[in-house]
């Protein structure tokens, strides 16, 4: 089945680390299976520990991030607001099994990219920034294995070859990275806590 997830992005978060997304095109569509190794057994009990992990650090994570980029805090609801940024829509609700996996993958894609140019930024803007670069160091670690287990399931169960991807808008002035990096981290908290509710993806349903 041909959904249309990963390109070099796959290749890039199993090889290269952190991903420096401003100079790939801002949409995507390429195969996601090549290379894959054996994805082992319990990849929905990983998912749902992985998932759980993120969920516990994310809060922590923007407050951390936000108290690092100098705002006035009354400015903070308006311009860390998520429904002002690009980050990728994902139907919690969604039942069919299939595209959820697929509504997933999207989303932990741009969260790798977008991680990897919010620790860039911040090791120019605050080199001695450590706490913040080892939270999302680890965050992004986290949502590589997630990507990886996802992979596993998408081709080995669900049978999608290609996905679609979406990669976010560039920001350019000092300014608007820490903002974009506020708004991405807001969505992101908001976006796993609603992930975590619930079991990530059931395997057993071929909903596509």
């Amino acid at each position: 089945m041909r959904i249309l997830a990963v390109v070099l992005p796959i290749l890039t978060l199993h090889h290269c680390g952190l991903v420096a997304v401003w100079a790939m095109p801002l949409d995507s569509s390429s195969p996601i299976c090549q290379g894959l190794h054996s994805c082992g057994d319990h990849i929905q009990n990983q998912l749902q520990r992985q998932v759980r992990r993120l969920n516990m650090s994310a809060d922590h994570l923007f407050k951390t991030y936000v108290a690092f980029q100098e705002f006035n805090t009354e400015d903070v609801p308006a311009l860390c607001n998520a429904h002002f940024s690009d980050f990728p829509g994902f139907n919690a609700s969604e039942t069919a099994q299939g595209k959820r996996a697929v509504g997933l993958y999207k989303v932990f894609v741009y969260l790798n990219t977008s991680l990897g140019n919010i620790t860039q930024q911040q090791r120019v803007l605050h080199p001695h920034a450590q706490s913040l670069i080892d939270q999302l160091g680890n965050t992004t670690a986290i949502i590589k294995a997630v990507l990886s287990n996802l992979t596993c399931l998408l081709c080995n169960h669900f049978g999608v070859t290609e996905v679609d991807l979406y990669y976010g808008e560039p920001a350019h002035k000092i300014f608007e990275q820490k903002k974009k990096g506020c708004q991405v981290l807001n969505g992101y908290r908001q976006f796993i806590a609603d992930v975590a509710r619930h079991p990530p993806v059931h395997s057993r349903s071929h909903g596509h």
